[in-house]
């Protein structure tokens, strides 16, 4: 630990001088700890989102701290378990353990993170090889990582981030340390829940709050920008329009709490058998629709519509009823079909209602009426 002082001549009679030395440590670190959480609540009022705020913290607080290894776990959305949020690692060697820790997940108790979770407290362990509750033991090796601090951020009552900090060498607990990172213990957390609450606001605005799928408002941005760099790029793409069909019955028969676990199953189908640069949108109600921006030819979004119709077709479990899904599909290409989003749109609508007629399971492409004259 550091000590400061300040050396003072006071003059007395017959012209002596007299040294008095003041200890003013505690007006140093004071001051330190000051500018350590103006300058660390600069640097986080910057973070665009929630992982860049994480990046932000643990470099900080490494970087003052003089720490070689840092990660920062979250609560998931449940409450009930940790989950590996971010590291900060300046030392090659310390890779693996940092890779390695992301499938882990700690319950309160469990863990280190999971001990301060419950008490709320910090943890200071000198050497975590030895802490019985260091589960990731068997991951750290001989160049590994020895001392760990780790210590709760808050927001009022509630724990919203555990930070853990490592050493490669074994030390003594720091009490100038302990008391810098708890004046960052409120401030910090009261910035990671402001941070959390945004991200669920701007979640909701643009995802289906039913099936966590992009909706309406995002499929219109997202078509935006593809259609844009379509045109560009002088390529194809596609948009499906999907409707379930008859799917009014099983809300009527079994009811909309199973209409709505229907409409979570076959969102994660949909998800599932989907390319890598598709997209699956929920427009409302018992309607999806889909962006494929890398079509080479209309016969590559007739393959994806017969997969999805193969997809659905497997019997969906609910409450014990096995239910058959069948669905209609609308497709329409750019620059074929139409050269803007309203145009496409209603065009694709056109041709769902046009498989919808032709029977269940179908699919059709738009056809102008100039085509069928």
């Amino acid at each position: 630990m550091l000590y400061y002082s300040r050396v003072v001549h006071l003059k007395v009679r017959r012209k002596q001088c007299r040294t008095v030395i003041t200890d003013i440590t505690a007006y140093k670190h004071e001051e330190e700890k000051i500018h350590f959480v103006q300058t660390l609540l600069m640097a986080t009022s910057k973070a665009e989102d929630m992982q860049s705020l994480l990046d932000i913290i643990l470099r900080r607080v490494c970087e003052v701290a003089g720490w070689k290894y840092g990660e920062i776990w979250i609560p998931s959305s449940d409450g009930k378990q940790l989950e590996y949020g971010r590291w900060y690692n300046n030392l090659e060697h310390l890779e693996e353990f940092a890779m390695r820790s992301k499938g882990f997940m700690f319950s309160q108790g469990i863990g280190i993170p999971g001990r301060v979770w419950e008490a709320k407290q910090p943890a200071w362990i000198k050497d975590v090889t030895l802490d019985q509750n260091f589960l990731r033991a068997k991951i750290v090796k001989d160049s590994g990582p020895k001392t760990a601090f780790a210590f709760p951020l808050f927001a009022g009552e509630e724990v919203v981030a555990i930070v853990v900090l490592y050493m490669l060498e074994m030390i003594e607990k720091d009490e100038h340390l302990a008391n810098l990172v708890s004046s960052i213990s409120t401030p910090l957390g009261w910035i990671v829940k402001r941070k959390q609450m945004e991200e669920i606001i701007q979640h909701m605005a643009y995802n289906d709050t039913l099936t966590s799928l992009p909706n309406r408002r995002q499929f219109n941005d997202c078509l935006a920008l593809e259609l844009a760099h379509a045109r560009r790029n002088k390529t194809m793409l596609a948009v499906m329009f999907l409707d379930l069909d008859g799917f009014k019955v099983i809300n009527d028969s079994l009811g909309h709490s199973a209409g709505d676990q229907a409409l979570q199953g076959i969102a994660g189908r949909l998800r599932n058998c989907m390319r890598e640069a598709d997209t699956v949108f929920r427009a409302g109600g018992d309607e999806f629709a889909i962006v494929l921006p890398t079509i080479g030819q209309a016969e590559d979004a007739a393959i994806i519509a017969k997969k999805i119709i193969e997809v659905l077709r497997q019997p969906l479990t609910i409450e014990s009823n096995e239910l058959i899904v069948t669905v209609s599909i609308g497709i329409v290409l750019f620059p074929d079909d139409g050269e803007d989003a309203e145009t496409l749109m209603k065009h694709a609508d056109s041709a769902m209602y046009r498989a919808k007629e032709s029977g269940e399971n179908n699919y059709q492409f738009f056809v102008s009426r100039n085509s069928i004259a």
